[in-house]
């Protein structure tokens, strides 16, 4: 993965070192990207679709199926956060 990921206040920024694109969390996505992280193999490579899911749906309580949190899960998933 080739991002950095920088906290600020209650949000975070994410810059992907490939595009040289800044991406700006708010503070709810800012949550998940932090509990992704936690679940993140040992190799640091992508967490799996299902257990991402899992996280947000279970431990999270989050609807995955809204518009917002589909947004965001495509722009983890185009930074490899997510496979």
């Amino acid at each position: 993965m080739q991002i950095c990921y920088r906290r600020l206040d209650d949000g975070a920024i994410i810059f992907d070192h490939r595009t040289w694109k800044t991406h700006v969390l708010t503070p709810a996505a800012t949550i998940i990207y932090e509990a992704l992280d936690e679940i993140r193999p040992a190799d640091g490579g992508p967490v799996p679709n299902a257990a991402a899911l899992a996280l947000l749906q279970e431990d999270l309580d989050i609807e995955t199926d809204t518009p917002s949190t589909q947004q965001l899960l495509r722009m983890l998933r185009h930074l490899g956060v997510i496979a």
